[in-house]
């Protein structure tokens, strides 16, 4: 065992004292409400970061669901009658699970619903975390619901073949794709790999519930994934829901379907929201800046050189001053250019200049390039209007969350009737 090893044993066990030392007492015990809150939501999270170092938390996927978010997720079991299974095949300390038993208190206690919570960890610390929080919430609500918590590999797990509900927030870092895999090859998304090596477990009927990372519903890579899931959920409108945490820069989205049985023609669905009408698509051709620094000899002639950073947002470059050796493709104004880097807290999603230079110009990948196919600098300009707007903004944080705009998304973008009419 190295070193590192003997710290994250340690880190782990002292994870699992600090709940042995509450969980054990009688809820009156605790304290005050504001104590016993904490250990039943967020004191998980804090106790991981505070023990477990970040490189440790990434391998083990160990990032918690914070409670509003879990509470969100759980929400439609208020609503279920009859028999329910709900599993977590990588439930970690058990938030979903404990935000599934207080969404089923009132069916249970109406007797419209029994039901069973089923929870599946690969790291075993967690695992009797998960256990003994779920033990507390139900001495605490007199709650008559089943638990169950078992060490494992939750894509492996014999309990999906029972579930009836499906509730999951997979682990994000990158994995190897499966050796089978039909949607990608190389390393892939965690979170996009374990739902779709699971729904293909599950039987017809299950409502699968999933906290997913945006760039699975709104990147350009993971569209055949999407499509791998639309074959076999029917799905709900993705949910994006901003931040996972404070903690954790990284945007998500709720994905809600239930399982059916395979098929070749699935029925229709849209990701991100639909578009009637003209879009910034039709009437630009959308690209990526092909320079990338780094890796682009310096070879060719001296050509004008745009790079994202310092360039004037909403402004006109006349003469692109700097140069560079490149053989590649060049662009020639009237272009309009938008930084590739953006996020829903910008004040503008999509900050851009026209460029009127008519030389030849090579533009570096942070850069997305717009080319009007009609109009020349006036339709530029037109776009520069319409992107300097809140709808755009708005539209823009429905389709794309995670950190780079990508040409599908600034191509959907509505084109209003308006700006035609603006000289």
């Amino acid at each position: 065992m190295t070193g590192d090893d003997d710290v994250l044993t340690a880190a782990l066990a002292e994870f699992v004292q600090v709940f042995d030392d509450v969980c054990d007492s009688n809820p009156g015990c605790l304290g005050s409400a504001g104590t016993l809150s904490r250990v039943l939501n967020g004191q998980a999270s804090t106790e991981v970061r505070r023990l477990v170092p970040l490189d440790e938390r990434r391998r083990l996927g160990a990032f918690f669901t914070p409670h509003e978010l879990a509470d969100k997720l759980a929400d439609p079991l208020r609503r279920v009658q009859g028999k329910v299974t709900v599993l977590d095949p990588c439930c970690g300390a058990g938030d979903l699970l404990l935000a599934a038993a207080r969404a089923l208190e009132d069916p249970v206690r109406r007797g419209n619903a029994s039901a069973e919570l089923a929870g599946v960890e690969i790291v075993d610390e967690f695992s009797r975390v998960a256990l003994m929080r779920f033990e507390l919430l139900s001495r605490t609500l007199e709650l008559n619901v089943a638990g169950r918590f078992n060490v494992g590999d939750g894509l492996t797990a014999r309990d999906l073949d029972n579930a009836t509900h499906l509730l999951l927030n997979p682990p994000f870092a990158a994995v190897p794709s499966d050796e089978n895999c039909r949607w990608a090859g190389g390393k892939v998304n965690g979170a996009a790999d374990f739902l779709a090596r699971t729904v293909v477990r599950l039987k017809a009927g299950v409502e699968v519930h999933a906290i997913l990372p945006d760039v699975l519903r709104s990147g350009s890579r993971y569209r055949r994934w999407r499509s791998f899931i639309t074959e076999r959920l029917d799905l709900d409108t993705p949910e994006p829901t901003g931040r996972f945490d404070r903690w954790t820069d990284v945007d998500v989205f709720i994905l809600r379907g239930l399982t059916r049985y395979m098929t070749t023609d699935p029925s229709p669905y849209e990701w991100g929201p639909s578009t009637a009408g003209s879009t910034v698509g039709d009437r630009f051709d959308v690209s990526v800046g092909p320079l990338v620094d780094y890796r682009s000899p310096q070879e060719g002639p001296h050509v004008p050189y745009l790079v994202a950073k310092n360039f004037p947002v909403w402004g006109t470059i006349a003469a692109v001053e700097r140069t560079r050796r490149f053989s590649g493709r060049l662009h020639q104004g009237p272009i309009v250019v938008i930084p590739r880097t953006s996020r829903p807290d910008d004040p503008y999603r999509a900050r851009a200049a026209v460029v009127s230079d008519p030389r030849g110009i090579a533009v570096e990948n942070h850069l997305l390039v717009l080319k009007p196919r009609h109009g020349g600098l006036t339709e530029c300009r037109r776009l520069l209007r319409r992107l300097r707007s809140q709808p755009v903004n708005d539209w823009l944080d429905q389709v794309i969350r995670c950190r780079h705009l990508t040409v599908s998304a600034v191509g959907s973008i509505p084109w209003s009737p308006d700006e035609d009419r603006v000289r």
